[in-house]
Formats: C-alpha cells, sequence, structure tokens
C-alpha cells in the first residue's frame, strides 16, 4: 500500500455541467477539485463485458468519482468511464481524451 501512496500524483477534476450540444453530448464541465490518483495503463484485451470496451487506463484514488467527471493530470484527460468506490481505494476506469 505504501508503494501506491508514493506513486499518486495531484490531477485536477472537472465534472459536466449538463449543457448539452446538437447531438445531445455534454461538453461544458466545471472545477470540481483536486485528487491524488495513480493512473496506469488497462491492458486487458480479451473482456466480453461492454463497460470495459473503450477503457484505455484505470486509476487508483483516495477520492470518490463518478462516470460524470473527468481527470486531468500531467496534460492529458482522463473520462471516467466506470468507478468503484466500495474498496480502501476508489478505482476508476478512464478512457484517454485525444
Amino acid at each position: 500500500m505504501a508503494a501506491l501512496n508514493r506513486s499518486m500524483r495531484p490531477a485536477d477534476v472537472y465534472r459536466l455541467t449538463g449543457e448539452y450540444d446538437e447531438y445531445g453530448t455534454e461538453t461544458a464541465s466545471e472545477p470540481a477539485g483536486t485528487c491524488r490518483i495513480f493512473i496506469t495503463l488497462y491492458n486487458q484485451n480479451n473482456t466480453q463485458d461492454a463497460r470495459f470496451k473503450d477503457v484505455t487506463h484505470v486509476g487508483y484514488t483516495d477520492r470518490e468519482l463518478t462516470d460524470s467527471m473527468s481527470v486531468v493530470q500531467s496534460g492529458r484527460t482522463y473520462k471516467v468511464m466506470l468507478s468503484n468506490p466500495y474498496a480502501r481505494k476508489c478505482v476508476v476506469f478512464l478512457r484517454e481524451v485525444v
């Protein structure tokens, strides 16, 4: 656990505001604070579960994140696809936004 805590880096958290564009996609977001998170590549390729289809990274954090949030760390933006806040650390499955 100490190695995981050492690997966590600060990140900015943004929450979608509920504004939609002409295609029905939420576009605007507002700052929702910061968190410390460890993000690593997700390399499970043979999953049959559709929830994990677009996941590119997995993150571990002390803060509870939801699927209406995105995380910006080191200039990279990650959309939270799925969150599991029921363990000691919140495990979030992320998709890198290019």
